[in-house]
């Protein structure tokens, strides 16, 4: 039976054709990482408390080429490496995409942004933009959701923020499974679309969300927590008769009309 650090420089020869440790990144190491997932659940050759000792062999040796200065950093030591390993429960839950699953989605996101801004579907343009780098970036980054998105009932969970994208870099800084917080790269692929969605969401700091949702009663609370409820609610009752709110109406259907023009042109570039 082959060691586990053998089986993993040949699967990094073969899969990943890298000769050297000083090249690996978290894509390679994920990509053993699937390897193990697939002998698990799809060949049924090993058990998954098995598959999570020959991945913790090669941490191991990572480890150690840190401290001899082979590696700057250890590429293991990161989500991107580690969520597709199997969950060692007994049950065969499927963590990552297959390479046809993942050309699909791909696929359908990028031509659901098309018939969005066709207006050959309901969607709107501006929300078919987002949803195509949210799932460019699951795929290109090996990021969870629970990194990505925020999550009320954690407050350190606040959701990716335009502040933690670094363009030039190609490095995204999110709160990992570990709790801590590590960055994470990302290819030309997530680069392209992130930039163009980017450039649509026309954020006004780079403090706000990379994913919002759009969710009003969110809005109405950050403005209440930023100006107070009486101020946010005189803004928003001005001019307004009660029960017809009708000059809010009319602000907001003009305020939607002038960035819809504005995001055409943003559109054009994408």
């Amino acid at each position: 039976m082959r060691s586990p650090l053998r089986e993993f420089a040949d699967h990094c020869q073969d899969e990943r054709d890298l000769e050297l440790a000083a090249k690996l990144t978290p894509h390679d190491v994920r990509s053993y990482s699937e390897h193990l997932y697939d002998r698990v659940v799809i060949d049924e050759n090993l058990a998954a408390s098995t598959a999570y000792n020959y991945f913790a062999y090669v941490r191991a040796f990572l480890s150690w080429s840190v401290r001899e200065q082979h590696l700057e950093s250890n590429p293991a030591n990161t989500n991107t490496a580690m969520d597709p390993l199997p969950e060692d429960d007994g049950k065969r839950k499927r963590q990552y995409w297959s390479a046809e699953d993942r050309k699909t989605l791909l696929e359908y996101a990028t031509k659901r942004v098309d018939m969005a801004l066709e207006g050959t579907i309901r969607t709107d343009a501006e929300t078919a933009f987002r949803d195509r780098a949210i799932v460019v970036m699951l795929d290109g980054t090996g990021a969870r959701g629970a990194e990505l998105f925020a999550d009320p009932k954690d407050d350190k969970r606040n959701g990716l923020r335009w502040k933690d994208v670094d363009f030039d870099e190609r490095l995204i800084e999110v709160y990992g499974k570990s709790r801590e917080y590590e960055q994470a790269p990302f290819p030309a692929s997530v680069h392209d679309v992130l930039e163009r969605w980017y450039r649509v969401q026309e954020s006004t700091t780079e403090a706000w969300p990379v994913f919002p949702t759009g969710h009003y009663g969110s809005k109405k609370r950050t403005l209440e927590d930023a100006l107070g409820e009486k101020a946010v609610s005189r803004a928003l009752g001005v001019g307004v008769t009660p029960g017809r709110p009708r000059c809010l109406t009319v602000y907001t259907a003009s305020t939607r009309f002038r960035r819809r023009q504005s995001r055409k042109r943003a559109f054009a570039g994408c």
